[in-house]
């Protein structure tokens, strides 16, 4: 029988270790590993180059500190990037540049999807239809 738990749970437990779920289901850990407002566009700023902490922080727009230093630690600890000793630029791991290519088809298949709402929004048409 599953144990029905918060998001918030989920997300911290995704930190600590894989729950029984997260084993079962290599997307939803996937999506677990992405899911926070701002790590997309964490990640596409990393993708273009490795940068500080305050580089990042002035170009994501809207992004608060506190937001940011929670998505970073999220992604540290998931080994998606790392924060250099010396320099303390935040770059890609391995595992976090692994993910471009799905980064990619996510953004196609995003910027697909909102071309059809704005189609379906511009007839009239309900999204039931």
């Amino acid at each position: 029988m599953a144990i029905a738990r918060n998001a918030g749970s989920d997300q911290e437990d995704s930190r600590r270790g894989l729950g029984s779920l997260e084993k079962r289901c290599p997307v939803r850990t996937s999506l677990d590993v992405l899911r926070g407002r701002w790590k997309p566009t964490i990640l596409e700023q990393l993708y273009a180059s490795p940068a500080r902490y305050n580089e990042l922080l002035a170009a994501i727009d809207g992004i608060s500190q506190q937001a940011l230093t929670m998505q970073l630690r999220q992604l540290v600890a998931d080994d998606v990037i790392t924060r250099g000793e010396e320099d303390l630029q935040y770059r890609l791991t391995q595992r976090g540049d692994a993910l471009s290519e799905i980064m990619e088809g996510l953004e196609a298949w995003g910027t697909d999807y909102l071309a059809w709402r704005s189609s379906v929004d511009k007839a009239g048409t309900t999204s039931g239809s």
